[in-house]
């Protein structure tokens, strides 16, 4: 039996924690992305095939979004976080209103990516910034079931596939849970994060104690991943640089579904939506670009609004129009394509000389040209244009567009 079409399966695990056999394992196919797999214990009930969010159709907010800019006052928390820590506050608001966080983080070995519980303020550290590896909820919406049956209060954050998985799970709304949905890039391979760090460790004769995929050096726009090891050395490469980061931003080692995501779309999952805010417009000096970190937030729901609200004090923010967020934001219209040199690659890394011959061959250093930092500086320094003519530049910009 196939619970739904591989090429569309998004790896949510809503199949796995409803069946009541657990019949269904997840396991890799040979480029390392996890597809379920029905073992012998099935009994045919059809839970899976029911709560598929690809058989049964996306659980969508109809509410038209409001668009900010936002990043935390806590100049800590900015600095730690890939764009501008508003996961962190709204985590932070939770917590201390006796909640809990679900959310992802790396595990102990720095290899996988895995859904784990949050209970304080003070591990949220591990659960901040960008993990560039296809995550592993494992069943972890069965846990959430049973804490948010108990009356405790649960922020979920996970990508839109995520969040509408544990949605069809609990098949039913809870007043006491609050989402947050991450605009996705993609899911690159777990088996390439997994085989590359082996070799970044080989390389330095040590384990990796801790990984940023977003280090903030020299700035937000062009990070770097770091990679530090237990024997105090660390490895930073800038994204224009490192194989493995170039293979994910240009679209080589994607999971399949995600060349076709049906959840690229402005209407969103989540009751908050968080992203970068990419090719942000510094319109007054306030909330200018200090290369620090912006973060997009479109507040879907009288919830999500409640919760923005109730942050203000933590935060600057500044209302946006969609138009500015879609810019920036691809996927809040249409997937990324396929590099055209994806198929080669894999090719290569599985049936050729292996992985680093592919990250050679195919994922080569490169450079923006220098007119894409002339542009990068004036829009970071548009709040120096006087006021009128930056209000005239503005409306013919936006074009009447909300």
């Amino acid at each position: 039996m196939e619970i739904c079409e591989k090429e569309r399966c998004t790896a949510c695990r809503a199949c796995m924690c409803i069946c009541p056999k657990d019949s269904i394992t997840f396991q890799e196919d040979e480029k390392g992305f996890a597809y379920p797999v029905i073992g012998d214990s099935c009994v045919n009930c059809g839970a899976c095939l029911k709560i598929c969010p690809r058989n049964t159709g996306m659980a969508l907010n109809t509410n038209t979004p409001e668009v900010f800019a936002a990043f935390s006052k806590d100049k800590k928390i900015r600095k730690n976080s890939s764009s501008g820590g508003l996961f962190s506050e709204v985590a932070k608001y939770i917590l201390n209103q006796g909640g809990v966080v679900f959310a992802a983080r790396l595990n102990e070995s720095q290899k996988e990516v895995i859904f784990d519980c949050c209970k304080t303020v003070e591990e949220l550290k591990l659960f901040q910034g960008s993990k560039y590896i296809q995550s592993n909820p494992g069943v972890i919406y069965r846990q959430i079931k049973k804490v948010l049956a108990d009356g405790i209060k649960v922020l979920f954050v996970g990508v839109p596939c995520q969040v509408d998985g544990l949605k069809k799970y609990l098949h039913k709304d809870y007043s006491n849970l609050v989402t947050i949905d991450i605009i996705c890039h993609g899911a690159p391979s777990p088996k390439l994060w997994r085989e590359y760090l082996e070799k970044l460790e080989a390389s330095q004769q040590a384990k990796a104690s801790s990984v940023s995929f977003r280090y903030k050096k020299p700035n937000w726009t062009r990070f770097s991943l770091k990679v530090d090891f237990d024997n105090n050395t660390t490895i930073r490469n800038s994204k224009f640089d490192d194989p493995y980061l170039i293979a994910f931003l240009k679209e080589i080692s994607m999971r399949e579904n995600c060349h076709s995501c049906e959840y690229t779309s402005t209407s969103r999952t989540g009751d908050i939506t968080l992203a970068d805010f990419w090719g942000y417009h510094s319109y007054d000096f306030k909330m200018r670009n200090t290369e620090k970190g912006i973060s997009l937030v479109l507040v879907n729901t009288e919830k999500g609004k409640q919760i923005f609200n109730d942050i203000q004090d933590s935060i600057l923010s500044t209302r946006r129009t969609m138009k500015e967020a879609i810019s920036g934001n691809r996927s809040l219209q249409m997937p990324w394509k396929k590099n055209d040199v994806s198929d080669a690659f894999w090719n290569e890394y599985l049936h050729g000389e292996g992985m680093s011959s592919a990250l050679k061959k195919y994922c080569v250093p490169y450079r923006f040209p220098k007119k894409m930092y002339m542009t990068w500086f004036a829009l970071n320094h548009m709040y120096l244009i006087p006021k009128p003519l930056l209000s005239v530049r503005k409306k013919l910009r936006e074009g009447g567009g909300k």
